[in-house]
Formats: structure tokens, C-alpha cells, sequence
């Protein structure tokens, strides 16, 4: 969380703000991925920390969730409760709602902890979306706009930075879609969608260790449908929504998306069932009311 938490972009969406651990409190939302990374950079030269230098800090690496994620599933962790806690509200007309850590008193609600007491990692599992540092390397502009022209230049990660960041390979059918302007393009180009999203599952599901690809059986593209709405669809002509899901508690595999480069993880209060520590997802980095981020202390530097 942070302090002075008002769940509006304006005064969320920033990186002059203090990140705060503590239980039984509103998630820090409304912020892009870029301004995660700075307030997560930050913890190690704050003061109020009292860590004199001797912790990295940084915005949880893909890979960092995956272990995590494969500790809760083993024989020395839990699978976490869902945390779809949230009270309602009016924004533009439309309910939305809060997210709340641990879903109440963290003692209380220790299912949700990915060991079932006190020392584990809460809300994993639903709660709200978290930007974790990852992305697709497409050379999509959302890298540069969201990821910020501080870590991105013409969007590709700066050298001094490449350290905090997984990133991901792309075909260059890909780039070349991309480019030419495929999500403006009608439902005719679905096949095309579908064949570029199993090209990033193809590059991506020999790599161990990020809870990912080594645990998906099926998976999304965003298309159109017949009604000529995007959506996560499975085939090149579906008129409804068919979420892919991992073969682990049918966690969301949404993956296929050339503009959305970056990769939430764990699902939000209002996924359901598809929410979990397997889920992933693909996002423009902008700042969303449902989506948060998570910050890691490692001793010593990278």
C-alpha cells in the first residue's frame, strides 16, 4: 500500500509516494508500471527503511513469482485461498470495486497465505492484478509511454536496468503484424492473432522456473468476436469469450496481445475461480483500478 491511498490516477499514478507492508490495507492501484518500478527502486535508498544500503530493492521479477508460485504448490506451502474481497463503488457510471489485502484481519485469514500461517505471502491470489517486471520484447510503444522513457528508450530497456526485467523473445512475424496495424483490423484477421500467440508460447515454454508456460495446457489471444468486440477467444471465429487456463486450479492463461507487452500476474478480486498464482495476463502498463504491484528485498545487490 502507500500512503494516502485515494484510488485516482492523479494523485496514484506517481513515483514520489512511500510504499508501506502492512496488514489489512487497501492495495496501491491506479499506477503504471514504470511508476511501480521507481516506487520499488526506491525502499533501498529511503531512510524510513533503515536498510543502510545493505538490500536491493526492485519490482518482483517474473521469475521471482514463479518461485513463489511453485512454493506454494509443494509439499512445503498451500495453494492461497481467493481473496475476492471488495466493497462497490461509482466511477463514470460504471461499479467497480476496492481490493483489500488479505480480504480483513491478516491472523484471521491466514488461508490466503501461500504457507497457511503468518510468515507466508498473501494475496497471490486475487486481490487485484500485479505488474510484476516482465515484458514481451516487441518494440510496442506501451513499453516507452507506460514502461517510462526513464528504463525505455525507443522501446528497449535500458542497459542498467536489463538486470530487473525478464524479458521475452517475439517472432518477427510478430513485429512485422504489428506494425502493419493488425488490431485495427477486422475478425478475418483472428488466424493471424492466433498464429502469433502460438508463436510467444513456441519461444516461451522451454523457459523454466517463471510458473508460466511450463504449467499451461491451453491459451488465450485477444480477438474479435462476431460482434466486433476483442476478447480472449481460443479459435479464429468464436462469438463468445474462452479463456485459455494453466493445467494448475484453471488459473487464466491470457497471453496474445502485440499491444499489451507487459505481464500481470495472479488475477483480481473479480476473476473467480480463474484467479490464482498460476494465472497470468497481458497489459498495456497503464495505471487500472484493479491492478497493483508487489516490491522485493534482496540482501545485497543484484
Amino acid at each position: 500500500m502507500q500512503e494516502a491511498n485515494n484510488n485516482t490516477t492523479a494523485n496514484n499514478n506517481v513515483a514520489n509516494k512511500t510504499v508501506k507492508i502492512v496488514p489489512n490495507a487497501e492495495s496501491w492501484r491506479y499506477i503504471n508500471v514504470g511508476n511501480t518500478f521507481t516506487n520499488c527502486l526506491n525502499i533501498k535508498s529511503n531512510s524510513i527503511y533503515g536498510l543502510n544500503g545493505s538490500i536491493d530493492s526492485h519490482l518482483m521479477k517474473n521469475s521471482e513469482w514463479g518461485a513463489v508460485a511453485y512454493l506454494s504448490a509443494s509439499n512445503y506451502g498451500v495453494t492461497p485461498a481467493i481473496n475476492n474481497s471488495g466493497t462497490s463503488y461509482t466511477e463514470d457510471s460504471t461499479t467497480k470495486y476496492h481490493s483489500y489485502s488479505a480480504g480483513g484481519n491478516y491472523k484471521s485469514n491466514i488461508s490466503q497465505s501461500t504457507t497457511g500461517n503468518i510468515t507466508g505471502i498473501y494475496d497471490l491470489n486475487g486481490g487485484a492484478w500485479e505488474y510484476i517486471a516482465a515484458y514481451w520484447d516487441n518494440g510496442n510503444g506501451n513499453l516507452t509511454n507506460n514502461g517510462t522513457s526513464t528504463y525505455f528508450t525507443s522501446n528497449k530497456v535500458k542497459e542498467e536496468y536489463a538486470k530487473y526485467w525478464n524479458r521475452y523473445e517475439v517472432s518477427q512475424n510478430e513485429i512485422t503484424q504489428m506494425n502493419a496495424g493488425l488490431w485495427n483490423q477486422d475478425l478475418t484477421y483472428n488466424n493471424i492473432r492466433k498464429a502469433i500467440t502460438t508463436d510467444r508460447y513456441n519461444l516461451m515454454k522451454d523457459i523454466k522456473g517463471d510458473a508460466m508456460y511450463e504449467v499451461i495446457n491451453t491459451y488465450s489471444y485477444h480477438g474479435k468476436k462476431t460482434d466486433g468486440n476483442y476478447d480472449w477467444l481460443m479459435d479464429e471465429s468464436s462469438s463468445s469469450s474462452q479463456h485459455g487456463r494453466t493445467y494448475y486450479n484453471n488459473d487464466f492463461a491470457l497471453i496474445g496481445n502485440t499491444s499489451f507487452p507487459f505481464l500481470p500476474r495472479g488475477g483480481y478480486w473479480n476473476s473467480g475461480t480463474s484467479a490464482g498464482v498460476f494465472a497470468s495476463n497481458g497489459n498495456y502498463g497503464s495505471a487500472y483500478y484493479n491492478i497493483g504491484f508487489r516490491a522485493v528485498l534482496v540482501g545485497g545487490a543484484l
